[in-house]
């Protein structure tokens, strides 16, 4: 269980740096620890046999395989209800299928719908004024669809600070705000963009840096300089990681200069998300109501689970009549529908390679 205290703005698991490296290691997990106490002995057995597979690349930390392999379990398998550590190591259902499933992206999007802060998980601050209630990646999208396109910087300067949805309308205001400086500031942009970022932590951070508590872990320099920049890299990578999940789960596209948009095919799938979702954590007290959701594979409720929204995603992809379409599963037309789209988003790809 981890706790928000000294939190000042939002985080996402940047281990592994892309969600589908999870498979691999958590199948690995299922087959040799299930059933198996998960402490420091597993812990350590597990780096080790994790280190000898050919698709994981490190050896973990020599002098703490333990915390390494925490490092790659309870952080995105656990928080994304993928594996169950207590009271025993064990997949959940969803893990089982995040494995065994052609629709990935759909499981994906599902759990990262759900990720929460707080939660029996991520506990609320004991001290200090930051207050989390927010479902991170679900209020991202959200941010993402309000402006149409949105770039790295934003999300990383702006988003980030969104500890609660009910800063939503604060921070369009403080990226509207940007956008018009930014003119302002052209061909110096890279100053302008640090000169924010410091003063951001700055701001959020007041209290640590008058008190004198700047001290970075695994490093003697006790210096401002070196906070502020430890705090700017942490920053960069949780806006990598942040991204690149959401755009597993085929609803974003990013550009080469990494600004972000819904694809176009899905903006009905996330007009859909954001319409029904509750912005709201739940059972953030109570561990068996939370993870009875985290844990179930059908919720929450996506557009392509409707019967209705799926026949008429196929009729306007593909020549076959209504009659025809009708004749199949809901399931045959997700595996039909998610077919379309790579044979789609594949012959996009040849296009711009051949432009």
């Amino acid at each position: 269980m981890a706790s928000l205290n000294n939190k000042r703005m939002l985080f996402f698991t940047t281990s592994p740096r892309t969600p589908f490296k999870m498979i691999p290691e958590i199948e690995l997990l299922d087959t040799n620890f299930s059933g198996q106490k998960w402490n420091k002995v597993s812990q350590i057995e597990f780096m080790n046999l994790l280190s000898k597979e050919g698709f994981f690349n490190g050896n973990g930390s020599k002098n703490n395989l333990d915390l390494s392999a925490r490092d790659r379990i309870n952080r995105a398998p656990k928080s994304l209800g993928f594996v169950r550590l207590n009271p025993s190591i064990k997949l959940t259902e969803v893990g089982n299928l995040f494995i065994t499933s052609k629709r990935k992206e759909e499981i994906l999007l599902r759990q990262l719908l759900k990720f929460q802060l707080p939660s029996p998980f991520h506990t609320a601050p004991t001290y200090g004024n930051t207050k989390f209630w927010i479902k991170p990646y679900l209020e991202i999208l959200r941010l993402i669809y309000h402006f149409g396109t949105l770039n790295f910087d934003e999300i990383m300067l702006f988003g980030l600070q969104m500890t609660s949805y009910e800063m939503f309308d604060d921070v369009v205001k403080m990226i509207d705000e940007f956008r018009i400086n930014k003119v302002k500031n052209k061909g110096k942009y890279k100053q302008f963009k640090n000169s924010i970022q410091k003063n951001i932590i700055i701001e959020l951070f007041d209290k640590e840096i008058n008190n004198g508590q700047i001290k970075i872990r695994e490093s003697n320099d006790i210096s401002i300089r070196k906070f502020i920049s430890t705090k700017m890299s942490n920053m960069r990578d949780y806006t990598d990681a942040c991204c690149r999940y959401l755009r597993s789960t085929g609803l974003i596209n990013i550009s080469k200069g990494r600004s972000l948009s819904i694809t176009k095919e899905k903006i009905p799938d996330v007009e859909f998300i954001l319409s029904t979702i509750d912005r709201n954590p739940i059972f953030v007290d109570d561990e068996k109501q939370y993870t009875k959701v985290l844990y179930n594979p059908e919720l929450p409720v996506l557009y392509t689970d409707n019967d209705n929204a799926l026949t008429k995603k196929l009729t306007e992809y593909t020549d076959m009549s209504l009659p025809h379409i009708n004749k199949l599963t809901i399931n045959e037309k997700k595996k039909f529908y998610l077919m379309l789209l790579r044979i789609k988003n594949k012959i996009f790809l040849i296009n711009k390679l051949l432009i």
